[in-house]
């Protein structure tokens, strides 16, 4: 298998021939220690899903690729307005049962 480096200022990156497969859906799920586990998966007409890669990186990389991938999109996400809790009126005088 042939490989291609790169150099840049950080390191030198080397690159395998890893075949590119398609990605239709993906899994996202945050661990207890905060890194974050990425699964990518492609869906064949079985209706299975078939696993094609799988990472655990951490938050700072995590909120580097968000910026990366909104730069690219143009779309850029906004944090879901918090459900407000109903509030339970009580007037003066009376108690609470």
């Amino acid at each position: 298998m042939a490989r291609k480096k790169i150099e840049n200022k950080e390191s030198q990156i080397v690159l395998n021939q890893i075949p590119t497969s398609a990605t239709d859906s993906v899994s996202v799920s945050v661990r207890s220690s905060g890194d974050i586990l990425i699964q990518l998966f492609s869906l064949v007409p079985e209706d299975v899903r078939i696993e094609n890669h799988r990472t655990l990186i951490k938050k700072d990389l995590a909120v580097s690729l968000i910026n990366i991938l909104s730069a690219g999109t143009g779309h850029y996400p906004q944090k879901p307005k918090t459900k407000a809790k109903k509030k339970v009126a009580i007037k003066k005088g009376t108690t609470k049962k």
